[in-house]
């Protein structure tokens, strides 16, 4: 129409941007805010120019025909694009423009395009298709085929197909569509970014992520030229960058690009707007398939309640009921799980959206096989299922293999492998090469099936490669999690070494001992190898943005310790808060760190040690031996089984067993041993048997001869099956797993009065097999010995001692942590006298030593923390860069219940938390759960200043930079206890100086006596720095020499005097 620009400088009517034939009106407003995506602005400013245009002209002019044409754009893409005034709107505009230009082909068809896009929304397809297609037909007469307004329609038409399932349909119309724009357009034009987008999409949902990333990555420099960084045009391709991100296992660039996406649209369209749902649904996906399942139900349920509240019925609505359905299984929270799967296959029927609904009652199978303990209701659902989506996709089989796998798990459990090994090998064959995640499900579910089919050698073989393709994406993720999420990941990694295990139970021949032990050697401890190589990585640089994270993570970690310690003080909601801001923070700076430390992890990716690196690790009279406690299973889904020990079912039970690598390159050898509720058992009361002695100011000889018997029952079981393989062995180094990590092997009775520790190999503790070949980190050596002890627990800075006797409960009403059912707020530390004896005599070994000399001609230095001096401050101070670190004071345990620790030992019993709000943040970081009393530590916890409270958890140990620290020894009862998890050790303290960097950390397993230990630390430090002896023999020599002293003076040999000490190395010497 070539005569509008002249139309538009006539006069105006009544407004200055109205001319006077109303035809044109002034929209540059209403064009500009729609350009920058500020739909509900330019509704209000096209609805204030419809009212002076229709007062102007009447209800049919021109002019209005363009305003409503602004309007409608505005509100098809806000809030409104769904209410039936909009679709009202737009039928009266085609209705207005047939009659004012009933052969204007462009305007009829720019309406049309609008009309189909409100039906979509509203997820009315075949009325959106009819009028896709009647836009087509007409922007093809007015513009020919090639034009891009043609290739405009053609992409919605794409989306339509993508929204229905109708993927290859979908995929015909992008290429058609970025072909013409390819034709007709420059390289960088926007609409070429929107092709690329859409067939980024179809390409992700075909599992060809490496083609989705470079279509994305394409798409996103286009808009990023266009728009700038911060449009919200640039969120959806962000979305979609980091969906093909995480299909690629690039995990630490797809979080970052879901977290910007989220911000993006939470900045400019607003917390409510449903583009914000979208991206936190999105978010919320990644989030939870990679562990953080709770936080993943969060964000999944704000996208939730935005869609409900403007489009209830809407698919888009059903796919957020759908995906929370699913972490809800996860979750094991079967009825919400099954309600928000109902809802959605109820909302994808009424739609006919055949595909989806399929999709979700597959969903509903799986939790009435895993949740629900009904296989042959989850059969009927699983077939109905795979029989909608033979309906709809015929033989492509890439959507199947999950709901495969589900059915075969089903006949699995209704007893019928038979039936359930052809499903699950369909399954594997249609899952794409990159699906690492349900290649490994398959895989696992194959060897179960092999395990209940008798054929324990192929359940062997695809329980290794399932946890080849576990152990694969564990690496390919935790480089991105920061530590909570890092440990959620590893819990919900899934059960395939019980499988391997299970395997090698069947059938313990020497090649399958060999193949699964090389599986466990390569997955044990993994995240207690990576939180070390954090600090590693961070320790090697100089980067000062480095060093300021790691700074703000220690911060963070103290904050949050002397949070959880006070507990909550008012309002147990501002508790909550607190606590989850100080995690929020702290989770940020370990993201930065992980993205800091990224470009210097490929030169670790080629270490990956395994059974053949171990093996030559081992000298001439060197033996390994590992134990394993694991879940047997039988052949039914692990998922299907209860997670607790001690539920009813033949299937599964937890056992302990054993693997020996004797020297000379022999075959390796596999004991099982016994249960683990019956071994456990005699941990327990072996350990009991010690603590009871400890309970008196002499050991009786019940109390003796009780401790004779446990100890003798406890060998039994754990050392004598394997003892025949042991002769002639030098040194043994043991890797101990579940309460094994507990015991002192040498403290085990051989006769009446006669210990493993005068007969036995010497034991050599270690976290996991590889630690005997350690990777290539060479950290220069620390310089020196910090000897802290007896510290001024009553000190309060600027204040008197306070009145200790007279604190009690608090009285706002709030629970706290618990310590022989008192707060942990209120604990009173007793001095520690022997102590300040204790590093007194340590600094004179460590002076007069010669073998320790830091550079061969300066005296070793020595700093001494004590009284007011030794406060945590002072620790975090100057522990950085030590040889040595010595620790003589008390220690605590959250979880030990309400016993009090025996009098004149170093140590405050057990804690427990009792702040509900905290219970999560405790399950995820167990590291809260343990720590040492240093100075001030009995003061008010409210009054504590800054960040020394007084006491160190093994939370902010973890974030100390201690590498080069050849020795941390923990001079305080019960420093080796901690949280159990199976082939991942103990968290505690050992396991905090580990990841700080510590190469040896000597601690206690029970209460020790404080005139005992101060001896036994006298005869360690002159046996190793002294004489000379490595770690384990100067552990060894001192246990030997108070032992061998108590002999010659006729006092009881009971262990309690001196085998509490044990140390655990991070490397072979």
């Amino acid at each position: 129409m070539w005569w509008f620009p002249l139309l538009a400088v006539l006069a105006a009517v009544s407004d200055p941007g109205i001319d006077s034939s109303c035809l044109v009106v002034d929209l540059a407003t209403a064009d500009e805010l729609l350009e920058q995506g500020q739909y509900e602005k330019a509704d209000a400013e096209a609805s204030q120019r419809l009212t002076l245009v229709e007062e102007a002209c009447g209800p049919e002019s021109w002019a209005l025909t363009q305003v409503l044409d602004r309007l409608i754009r505005a509100r098809a893409r806000g809030k409104n694009a769904r209410a039936q005034e909009t679709l009202d709107l737009a039928m009266r505009n085609l209705a207005l423009k047939r009659k004012l230009a009933p052969t204007d082909d462009v305007e009829i068809a720019e309406t049309l395009v609008q009309i189909g896009i409100i039906y979509w929304k509203r997820a009315e397809y075949d009325p959106a298709r009819r009028f896709y297609g009647l836009a087509l037909e007409a922007r093809t007469r007015a513009f020919g085929p090639d034009h891009p307004k043609v290739a405009s329609v053609l992409n919605n038409l794409g989306v339509l197909h993508l929204d229905t399932g109708e993927l290859e349909a979908a995929q015909a119309y992008y290429e058609r569509a970025l072909a013409i724009k390819e034709a007709a357009l420059p390289p960088d034009h926007p609409q070429i970014a929107a092709s690329l987008n859409n067939m980024g999409v179809v390409a992700n949902m075909l599992g060809d992520h490496v083609r989705a990333r470079a279509l994305y990555e394409q798409a996103l420099a286009i808009k990023i030229a266009a728009y700038g960084e911060n449009h919200p045009q640039l969120a959806t391709t962000l979305g979609g960058l980091a969906q093909a991100c995480e299909g690629m296992h690039d995990y630490q660039e797809a979080l970052a690009l879901a977290e910007r996406s989220f911000r993006l649209r939470e900045q400019t369209l607003g917390p409510d707007h449903p583009r914000t749902a979208v991206a936190a649904a999105d978010l919320a996906t990644l989030t939870g398939n990679l562990g953080n399942v709770e936080r993943a139900v969060e964000l999944q349920q704000v996208a939730l309640d935005i869609f409900n509240a403007r489009m209830p019925d809407h698919p888009i609505t059903a796919k957020s009921h759908h995906n929370l359905s699913n972490l809800f299984t996860t979750l094991n929270r079967a009825d919400d799980a099954l309600k928000h799967s109902l809802r959605a296959a109820e909302i994808f029927h009424e739609h006919d959206l055949v595909l989806l609904e399929a999709h979700a009652l597959s969903t509903q199978g799986k939790i009435h096989l895993e949740l629900l303990q009904q296989p042959k209701r989850a059969i009927d659902l699983l077939e109905r299922s795979i029989v909608l989506k033979e309906s709809y996709t015929g033989d492509d089989a890439r959507l199947w293999h999950v709901t495969w796998n589900r059915l075969g798990n089903a006949w699995l459990q209704t007893g019928e492998p038979a039936r359930a090994l052809p499903i699950l090998q369909q399954a594997l064959a249609a899952t794409p090469e990159l699906d690492l995640m349900n290649l490994a499900a398959i895989h696992g579910s194959l060897s179960m099936t092999y395990l209940r089919s008798a054929e324990p050698d192929l359940a062997l073989t695809h329980a290794v490669k399932a946890e080849d393709l576990s152990r694969s994406r564990w690496f390919l993720a935790a480089p991105a999690l920061p530590e909570p999420a890092l440990m959620r990941f590893a819990a919900r990694r899934g059960n395939t070494l019980d499988l391997l295990l299970s395997a090698v139970q069947a059938r313990s021949g020497a090649d399958t001992v060999a193949t699964a032990w090389n599986a466990v050697i390569r997955s044990r401890a993994l995240s207690l190898e990576e939180l070390a190589t954090r600090t590693w990585l961070a320790a090697r640089t100089d980067d000062p943005r480095i060093g300021q994270v790691v700074s703000d993570i220690v911060e963070a970690r103290t904050f949050l310790s002397q949070l959880m310690l006070r507990g909550p003080t008012g309002d147990p909601a501002s508790f909550s808060s607190e606590l989850d801001a100080g995690r929020a923070r702290r989770e940020e700076m370990e993201k930065e760190l992980a993205a800091l430390t990224a470009g210097a992890r490929p030169a670790l990716a080629s270490c990956a040690n395994g059974l053949d690196s171990v093996q030559a690790a081992l000298g001439p009279g060197d033996a390994l031996l590992a134990y394993v406690r694991y879940r047997r299973l039988r052949g039914v889904s692990a998922k299907a089984l209860p997670a607790t020990e001690g539920a009813s079912t033949p299937a599964v039970e937890f056992r302990y067993a054993a693997f020996l690598q004797e020297p000379g390159g022999a075959q390796p050898v596999y004991v099982p041993l016994l249960a683990a509720d019956v071994l456990d058992g005699l941990v327990r009361t072996w350990r009991d048997a010690a603590l009871d002695a400890l309970a008196g100011d002499t050991i009786s000889a019940s109390q003796f001869a009780q401790y004779q018997v446990a100890g003798t029952l406890l060998r039994q079981a754990v050392w004598d099956p394997l003892s025949e393989h042991l002769a002639g062995i030098d040194r043994l180094y043991l890797v101990p797993d579940g309460s094994l990590n507990g015991v002192n092997f040498d403290a085990l009775p051989t006769g009446t009065d006669t210990y493993l520790l005068e007969t036995a190999p010497l034991f050599h503790y270690l976290a996991m097999e590889r630690d005997l070949a350690p990777c290539g980190r060479d950290v220069p050596p620390g310089v020196g010995l910090l000897a802290l002890g007896d510290p001024d627990y009553d000190l309060v800075s600027g204040l008197e001692p306070r009145d200790l006797a007279a604190a009690g409960p608090t009285t706002d009403g709030a629970p706290r942590l618990r310590s022989a059912c008192r707060a942990a707020a209120d604990l009173s530390f007793g001095s520690l006298p022997g102590t300040a004896a204790e590093i007194d005599q340590i600094a004179r070994v460590w002076e007069g030593a010669q073998d320790n000399r830091d550079d061969g001609q300066q005296p070793p230095s020595l700093t001494k923390l004590r009284a007011a001096g030794a406060s945590e401050r002072a620790f975090k101070s100057h522990a950085s860069g030590k040889r040595v670190l010595h620790l003589a004071t008390h220690g605590f345990f959250l979880g030990g219940g309400c016993a009090a620790a025996p009098a004149s030992t170093r140590g405050v019993g057990g804690l427990s938390p009792a702040v509900a709000s905290a219970r999560p943040l405790l399950l995820e970081t167990p590291l809260l759960l343990s720590g040492l009393a240093l100075a001030g530590a009995n003061r008010d916890l409210e009054a504590a200043s800054g960040f020394d409270d007084g006491l160190l958890t093994a939370e902010e140990i973890a974030g100390l930079d201690l590498t080069g620290v050849e020795w941390a020894v923990l001079s305080a009862c019960d420093t080796g206890q901690g949280t159990l998890q199976s082939f991942e050790g103990l968290f505690g303290l050992r396991r905090a100086f580990r990841i700080a960097g510590a190469d040896h950390v000597i601690m206690s397993i029970w209460p020790v006596n404080d005139e005992a230990t101060r001896e036994w630390m006298t005869a360690l430090y002159e046996a190793r720095w002294r004489d000379g002896l490595e770690t384990a023999a100067a552990v060894r020599d001192a246990s030997r020499r108070l032992l061998r002293r108590r002999r010659e003076e006729g006092t009881s040999t009971h262990p309690a005097y001196w085998g509490a000490f044990l140390a655990v190395s991070s490397g072979p010497s």
